[in-house]
């Protein structure tokens, strides 16, 4: 009997998986040895973490701009060497929303020059800061965030507006790979395995190009991520077992997604806090484009964008970002979105941008939550890159089918809705989507009868009204 960890980490893995490592852990392809004892200089292993990385970057959307490395170590590490390699002299800004947030300030204090720019522990880390709650020094060398909060329950769906050119380091250990994450608006993001990739011992870093080569001079080698960049991960003994299961990994969830046969996406993607830090319009696009082929010419679905026009940088920075939409048209950019928090602003005052996209034929999508991504799919087909389409398809057959459906039969059935709910799990189980199809006419089929048979009206109660 398999036993299901439910804490933080470490994560309960596939079994799947597990079952091919046993198999795979005395002769890895026929080699006569296992990963471990292997050379990781070799081409066996460099083709292993060469495919883990493709495969994250397919699973995870990650941009040519940014560069994957393999650590050896967890996330606590990367509270030291973050500011080691990225302070450039400098002071960065904290936002503390946490045990996690809080320890990392901590630690980069020993290191440098660094600000508490937010913190919400004197109401016991159960909120995240208001944006006037925030001093954000625009001069900072980074801000640093925990996107996911384990310990007290504090997840950011929405990266707070951080001052043009300061790029964000964001911690996700927590919950990558649990949902989309629009990586270019990050310049840096970093995740212990344990949680959600693999074995403990791995720590993931993902780091815009351009924040390379700003390490301190006592920045030691292994801990340079300019250094290890160069060398693949691998400028010393790199964690091998942890690398090729997280490979392993990757993989699944990749043929888990592709099993679903999704033929056609559209990302819903937001380029302003990009073009905030210094990207072009232009060059987002063509990035874009670059995908969508990549996608199609490797067996993929048809990948299209919507470029969000974002309630969080308000209705004038919606009319730019509509005009580079129709400046610059690519194949792959359908048309506009409305996203961000409704908090920000009635979707009313987007009317006339609206009316423009309309009006230029292009397609117009109004989002009504603060979601980043929005996807619209067909089945007949594989999927690659694009990780959640699965988890929101399922969220919503779930909450359809489990909760929604049942309520509203037993509305109007005038039947118990946990009798309803239990019947259709039972009758699925027994007949499959027949049984979901004949469970609720059967149950109520019974309980006319029951109500009408002495000794079986109090079972006829029990199923209803």
């Amino acid at each position: 009997m398999r036993v299901f960890n439910f804490s933080a980490g470490p994560a309960v893995l596939p079994t799947a998986v597990l079952e091919q490592v046993r198999d795979e852990l005395l002769d890895w392809h026929g080699t006569g040895m296992g990963i471990m004892e292997m050379s990781h200089r070799g081409k066996d292993f460099s083709g292993v973490i060469h495919e883990a990385e493709a495969d994250l970057r397919a699973l995870m959307g990650i941009p040519s701009s940014h560069r994957v490395l393999f650590l050896q170590g967890g996330a606590t590490q990367q509270f030291a060497q973050i500011p080691m390699n990225l302070l450039d002299g400098r002071s960065a800004d904290y936002v503390v929303t946490g045990a996690w947030s809080k320890k990392a300030y901590k630690e980069a204090q020993r290191v440098g020059n660094v600000r508490l720019a937010g913190s919400t522990e004197d109401d016991g880390f159960n909120r995240l800061p208001a944006a006037d709650e925030l001093k954000l020094d625009p001069q900072a060398a980074y801000l640093h965030l925990c996107t996911n909060e384990t310990i007290h329950g504090v997840e950011m769906f929405e990266l707070p507006d951080s001052p043009a050119g300061v790029p964000v380091v964001a911690d996700m250990s927590s919950h990558i790979l649990s949902r989309p994450m629009d990586v270019g608006s990050y310049g840096l993001i970093y995740a212990g395995a344990q949680k959600n990739i693999g074995p403990a011992g791995l720590v993931v870093v993902i780091v815009r190009e351009d924040l390379l080569g700003k390490a301190s001079a006592i920045t030691p080698s292994v801990m340079n991520y300019t250094t290890m960049a160069d060398n693949g991960s691998m400028l010393n003994t790199p964690p091998t077992f942890s690398i090729y299961l997280a490979g392993l990994i990757f993989k699944n969830l990749r043929q888990y997604l592709e099993s679903n046969n999704i033929r056609y996406a559209e990302v819903f993607l937001a380029p302003s806090r990009m073009i905030q830090n210094g990207l072009d319009y232009r060059d987002i696009a063509d990035s874009l484009d670059s995908l969508s082929r990549e996608c199609r010419n490797s067996g993929g679905p048809d990948v299209r964008f919507l470029i969000d026009v974002s309630r969080t940088f308000g209705p004038e920075n919606a009319s730019k970002n509509l005009q580079r939409v129709l400046s610059n048209p690519r194949p792959s950019i359908n048309g506009i979105g409305l996203g961000g928090a409704e908090l920000m602003g009635p979707a009313r005052d987007y009317r006339d941008v609206f009316a423009q996209a309309q009006a230029a034929q292009r397609y117009a999508y109004l989002g009504t939550t603060a979601a980043t991504y929005t996807f619209t799919f067909q089945f007949d087909g594989t999927l690659e890159g694009s990780l959640l389409v699965t988890g929101i398809a399922t969220g919503l057959h779930v909450l359809s089918g489990n909760l929604l459906t049942p309520w509203l039969t037993s509305r109007t059935s005038r039947m118990n809705a946990v009798a309803v709910f239990v019947g259709m799990l039972a009758f699925g189980w027994l007949w499959g989507v027949w049984g979901l199809l004949l469970g609720v006419p059967v149950l109520a089929a019974v309980k006319a009868v029951c109500d009408r048979v002495d000794g079986f009206q109090a079972l006829g109660e029990l199923l209803g009204e």
